[in-house]
């Protein structure tokens, strides 16, 4: 074993360590440049080189045959042992985990500690779930703050949900929580699927609300979006009108009682009994309005009545309200990578109408907010 370890731990001289500062900044054609010119004296240097000629190669398929020729030939150095975690990364890739398998077992070094996380995922993939967690609590163990520790712990919480053990996915979210840096609106989105899944829709809504509100426009938002709904269809009394804040809206007082003084006789006259004020006349309904507008509207006074992470469900939603005799059409929206889709109901006249439209989608549970183009 003493034999095994001095290999392992063999020092490359300075050329050589000079070359892999410079590949693993980032500096390749540089780094490549130098890398041909090294002139290896031993096992360990020989290693090296073949090691990082992988990274030069154009193809997966190429640097895999380069990672499996390092460790075939040098097995026990640093370098060896190295190729057979890259080796088993792409084999993972392309979803051979028997292969992937075979390499990382063959992984002794004890500085290699990331082959853990990685039977991790091998473990999660086959469905067995008590290994994937003990693997990852092994990684966490050897490494709390290793570059993979939040993808581990989250390996933990996702085995607990597929095991419908939720109050251990819950207790297990405390290893994300530990982190010194960690994705908190993912974060608050696990905790929350885990109280919903565990029924506690309240600890759930708290936790969904939380992470919303960190950005609006993410990919962990839209999912968490598409839970509340899911909430909201099993709970109608569920609060969710934190999704779509209401614009300040003018409130118009209600008339005072006019006291009216007759100065003849100074007697005070009835208030006067007004009629309640109808319904606004809605637009006419316009069978040829597009179910999906290609830009948003250039004017106008809207309704915004949801955005979706799913066309699918913008589509469902615009159908519903046009059932309901409104126009309606939906829009897809970019903002930076995250693609949306937006539901529009109007335009309309004037601020009563909108108005009124708004109060009819709330009946329907459907909450909305008015909007000026």
């Amino acid at each position: 074993m003493l034999l095994i370890c001095s290999v392992l731990s063999a020092q490359v001289r300075r050329d050589f360590t000079n070359v892999e500062k410079l590949f693993l900044s980032g500096k390749v054609s540089q780094a490549s440049n130098q890398l041909s010119r090294l002139k290896p004296s031993n096992n360990e240097e020989r290693a090296f080189t073949m090691y990082y000629a992988a990274f030069q190669k154009t193809s997966s398929s190429e640097a895999l045959n380069q990672y499996l020729a390092t460790s075939r030939r040098h097995p026990k150095t640093k370098y060896g042992q190295l190729a057979m975690l890259e080796a088993a990364k792409i084999y993972i890739l392309e979803r051979d985990m028997d292969s992937a398998q075979a390499q990382l077992r063959g992984i002794y070094s004890p500085d290699i500690i990331e082959r853990y996380y990685w039977l991790a995922c091998i473990n999660f993939y086959n469905d067995e779930y008590s290994a994937a967690i003990a693997n990852s609590d092994n990684y966490l163990r050897l490494a709390p703050k290793g570059k993979v520790a939040e993808p581990a712990a989250h390996i933990i919480v996702e085995s607990y949900l597929m095991q419908k053990k939720y109050q251990s996915a819950i207790s297990a979210l405390s290893k994300v929580r530990q982190l010194p840096s960690y994705d908190r609106q993912y974060y608050h989105f696990k905790q929350g699927y885990a109280h919903e899944m565990n029924g506690n829709y309240g600890e759930a809504l708290k936790s969904y609300q939380k992470g919303y509100e960190l950005d609006k426009y993410s990919q962990s938002a839209f999912s968490i979006e598409e839970r509340l709904f899911a909430m909201r269809s099993k709970n109608a009394s569920l609060d969710i009108s934190f999704l779509y804040p209401y614009e300040p809206l003018e409130i118009v007082e209600a008339e005072e009682e006019l006291i009216v003084e007759n100065n003849d006789n100074n007697q005070k006259e009835e208030p006067e009994v007004k009629e309640e004020k109808p319904l606004p006349e809605l637009p006419p309904l316009i069978p040829a309005l597009p179910e999906k507008i290609t830009q948003k509207p250039s004017s106008g006074l809207y309704i915004q009545a949801g955005r979706f992470s799913l066309e699918s469900n913008a589509s469902r939603l615009v159908a519903n309200i046009r059932k309901m005799e409104v126009n309606a059409s939906y829009l897809e929206e970019r903002k930076d990578k995250d693609l949306t889709w937006v539901v529009l109901a109007g335009p309309f006249a004037d601020r009563d109408q909108a108005e009124s439209v708004r109060l009819m989608l709330k009946d329907k549970d459907i909450d909305s907010f008015l909007t000026r183009f």
